[in-house]
């Protein structure tokens, strides 16, 4: 009798363990995850010894109080948004803005490339770039909590480890060629972490393989294959910004991935360059390394990391032909939710005092030559569950089609995952390359 007890017991806690689960978007796994970390972590908390009861009930309550209403589910919150982007005032407005842009870029094209790369590009003499023994990055283990790093799959046998290292900042982008190829598919993985993992990259990047392109695959600062290899993390920081003196500061490896520290970032024989240059230069000098060897390049990348990255480089490498910007980018206008308002890389950072998205998409159509013979396109997922979603995905596209600018799309599936889709990969882009 007592073990048909239990029995009933145990079902009846899994059942409202499941239950308040699928309530509250957690998986028990999280929970799980806090107790180990509190009880086995060498890095958290930083007072492990003092507080570690105290941090395992915080996080675990924290895990179950979440009680936020998704966005697609607050009726009246889409209702009002979609409103407020329908208001001929505003759109009139956009417009006049958008147009005022799209002419200036026309104008000056080189000119503003130019003076965004002036200061949010680290000066070359500062850039080390070097070709590594792939064994170096592909053997290398870290802490669990960062496992999506590793390599869960090898990249092919001809591949080519590519490093640039500037203060103590290491990145690297990996290169699968036959040394034949005059085309190149770059893609970025973003916050996801190792592009290795990602099932979806392991499809297409084969399929553009046999039509004839190598595959330069990229990761984000601090992440994906930067966290690998990237010991005793240091740059010169002076958070007064108004000095001649600036000091050079070690971050543990756990501030990695937390990209708001390159606010710091002062060097006092550049004062004139921007924080955002530590998380441009580094994909930016590897590609500038490459270019020259291809005839037509093609960028993608996903999510606020990979997606951003591709809008960025399209905007200020003008041989990269065609890029496509998964869930990546909005324009200020469309980041006045907390939903859409992301990292401090995307969102918070300097540049976007002096610039809007408007820009970078507009200098991502314009060649070296200042002709309008490139094209930027922007996939967004309707029911992305993380961000870049409806309503103000659908919003954007309305207001890009109505302005109708050559080579610029901006496309919404409907979907409901944060990944770039394979069948729109064979049909828009793979088709499009025959």
């Amino acid at each position: 009798m007592s073990s048909t007890i239990i029995i009933i017991l145990s079902l009846a806690i899994f059942f409202f363990w499941g239950f308040l689960s699928a309530i509250y978007k957690k998986f028990p796994f999280s929970i799980i995850r806090n107790i180990y970390w509190n009880f086995v972590s060498k890095d958290i908390p930083y007072d492990k010894d003092k507080k570690r009861i105290f941090y395992i009930i915080r996080d675990i309550y924290l895990t179950f109080i979440n009680k936020d209403i998704p966005y697609d589910k607050d009726k009246k919150r889409v209702s009002y948004i979609k409103k407020f982007y329908n208001d001929k005032k505003l759109i009139n407005y956009q417009e006049k803005i958008i147009n005022e842009k799209l002419n200036n870029i026309k104008k000056n094209s080189n000119l503003i490339r130019k003076k965004i790369i002036d200061k949010y590009i680290l000066p070359d003499e500062l850039i080390n770039f070097n070709k590594l023994e792939m064994e170096k990055i592909l053997s290398k283990k870290v802490h669990i909590d960062a496992r999506q790093h590793q390599f869960k799959n090898n990249p092919s046998a001809d591949s080519i480890l590519l490093n640039i290292k500037y203060y103590n900042i290491n990145h690297y982008g990996i290169l699968e060629t036959n040394k034949k190829n005059k085309k190149l598919l770059i893609y970025h993985e973003g916050h996801d972490g190792n592009p290795y993992n990602s099932k979806n990259f392991l499809d297409f990047k084969e399929k553009f393989k046999t039509k004839g392109y190598d595959i330069l695959s990229l990761s984000m600062t601090g992440l994906g294959y930067n966290m690998l290899l990237n010991p005793n993390y240091s740059f010169p920081i002076n958070p007064e910004k108004n000095s001649d003196v600036s000091f050079n500061y070690q971050f543990h490896n756990r501030e990695l991935k937390c990209h708001d520290i390159y606010q710091f970032y002062f060097d006092k024989d550049y004062p004139n360059i921007m924080p955002l240059a530590l998380m441009l230069s580094g994909n930016y000098y590897i590609i500038k390394n490459l270019e020259d060897n291809y005839d037509e390049i093609v960028m993608m990348g996903i999510s606020g990391g990979g997606g951003w990255h591709t809008t960025m480089f399209a905007a200020l490498l003008p041989k990269i032909q065609k890029s496509y910007s998964f869930s990546g980018t909005f324009p200020k206008f469309f980041k006045l939710d907390k939903n859409t308002r992301t990292e401090w890389e995307d969102t918070y950072s300097k540049i976007y005092d002096e610039y809007d998205y408007w820009d970078f998409y507009f200098l991502a159509l314009f060649d070296s030559e200042n002709f309008h013979n490139r094209e930027h396109n922007l996939i967004f997922n309707s029911k992305d569950p993380y961000s870049y979603n409806d309503p103000w995905a659908t919003a954007f596209k309305n207001l890009v089609d109505l302005i109708s600018i050559d080579n610029l799309r901006v496309i919404v599936l409907d979907k409901d995952r944060h990944e770039i889709n394979i069948e729109f990969v064979d049909e828009f882009i793979l088709k499009k390359l025959d």
